[in-house]
């Protein structure tokens, strides 16, 4: 049971079968019978009324429900889906197996052909253009959050150790187009569909036991589903969709991710010993600031021990401005904008500053 309040400051009462509006008046409910939703996972209030959306693994559907209660339109939504928001053309959704925008007076699909995505796409704003960026599966789209209309303007775009499953956030950088990265990767994308630069640098990372590759994956709202990227595109679709077409990006903290590669048991169902495990950590460490991103990178050579450094890598050109080298390949750093300057901090007790 979920409880919300719509634009009338009513409650509206969210079950797994349907919904309902409590006046907090009288405490009483406002409809005779709730309006019945199959899989219901999350109702959105707007002027029109609310918008039902129940979601499961196959398919699902969205309503468009009238302050009575009564349904305007319900249509049938292939696949999962794990982003709606209403935009002011409709109601657009983005599930495993199509995207589309549904109109408010029949809920028809307002673009001519389904946009599918194949992972959550990378999301950022383009502000002279007054348009949403989404990159996906080698292809990147342009659509118009007023008119719902959609274009694809770049194809077969390749980037540097990039795969379906990358989980890739956007960023548009004032000038020159669209950053499409992760900890690890820089891409810059013009507005045209050009790929001006590519790169990837090798982070540091340690394996714990016998080597073997680990999949980032993404559980959406507990189900077992194929969907790769990240969770700070849904952010940052449910921001566009707002209105607030600028957010933060700066990534304040180090973090690491282990992933379980292979292991052994023995023993009966509930009382199973652990013979071995083997995993895979992985320390990210990248930090963004308005012209630069700052990258902990592995550096190999032939005839030379391996090196880490922290660069700082121009987000328009894709080249270090400047670099630091380190003792430590785990480090934790902080950035001063205001006096530009790096803190370093090695091994838990060497701090050392630099100016870039």
């Amino acid at each position: 049971m979920i409880l919300d309040r719509d634009n009338n400051n009513n409650l509206i009462l969210v079950e797994t079968e349907g919904f309902n509006i409590i006046d907090p008046a009288t405490n009483e409910f406002k409809w005779k019978k709730s309006f019945k939703v199959e899989f219901l996972d999350e109702v959105i209030p707007h002027e029109n009324g609310f918008v039902a959306i129940g979601k499961n693994e196959d398919d699902g559907t969205i309503s468009l429900v009238d302050n009575n209660g009564d349904k305007i339109w319900t249509s049938k939504v292939k696949g999962y889906s794990y982003y709606t928001a209403v935009i002011p053309k409709g109601v657009i959704y983005i599930s495993t197996e199509r995207s589309n925008i549904l109109d408010f007076e029949k809920g028809k699909d307002v673009w001519d052909k389904d946009v599918k995505f194949k992972s959550i796409p990378a999301v950022t704003f383009d502000e002279d253009e007054n348009k949403v960026v989404l990159f996906e599966n080698e292809n990147a789209y342009k659509f118009d959050l007023t008119t719902g209309a959609v274009t694809l303007f770049a194809e077969d775009v390749e980037l540097e150790e990039v795969k379906r499953k990358t989980p890739l956030v956007a960023e548009y950088v004032k000038g020159a187009g669209y950053l499409i990265n992760t900890d690890q990767h820089m891409s810059l994308l013009s507005p045209k569909g050009e790929v001006k630069y590519t790169k990837y640098f090798e982070p540091a990372s340690s394996i714990n036991g016998l080597a073997g590759v680990a999949q980032l994956g993404l559980n959406i709202a507990g189900v077992d589903l194929d969907i790769k990227g990240s969770m700070d595109n849904i952010n940052a679709l449910s921001s566009l969709s707002s209105g607030a077409y600028r957010t933060s990006l700066d990534q304040t903290g180090a973090k690491t991710e282990t992933a379980m590669v292979a292991g052994l048991y023995a023993g009966t169902k509930g009382n199973m010993a652990t013979i071995f495990e083997v995993t895979k950590t992985r320390f990210f460490n990248s930090k963004t600031i308005k012209d630069h991103k700052f990258i902990v990178t592995k550096i190999k050579a032939d005839n030379a021990p391996t090196v880490h450094k922290i660069y700082m890598v121009n987000k328009t050109t894709g080249n270090p401005d400047a670099e630091i080298e380190l003792l430590d390949k785990t480090p934790n750093y902080l950035i001063d904008e205001i006096d530009n300057v790096v803190f370093v901090n090695e091994n838990n007790h060497l701090i050392s500053s630099y100016k870039f």
